[in-house]
């Protein structure tokens, strides 16, 4: 027999998880230097803050919105999930 790799309890591989979670922490942390080096280049008043936060939801929601078109155009295959990995990123 030859060695089984481990699951959750939903099938799923831990592995997944944990990779998960590093992009989410790496993205979190280039976000919050992103946005306190856009605060140190224009001064840092609160209209500068606004308009980088309204910029930065605008982008997330065109992100959301070409992930659904994507996600509906191609296949749910592990080939154009791992292709949509590098947008991700």
């Amino acid at each position: 027999m030859g060695k089984r790799s481990q699951l959750t309890n939903d099938g799923t591989k831990p592995r997944f998880f944990v990779s998960a979670f590093y992009l989410g922490f790496l993205s979190l942390v280039a976000q919050t230097i992103l946005l306190r080096e856009m605060l140190a280049v224009f001064s840092g008043n609160e209209i500068v803050l606004g308009a980088i936060l309204a910029f930065w939801l605008l982008w997330v929601g065109l992100g959301s919105l070409f992930g659904n078109w994507f996600s509906k155009r191609f296949s749910r295959s592990l080939k154009s999930l791992g292709w949509s990995y590098p947008v991700a990123v």
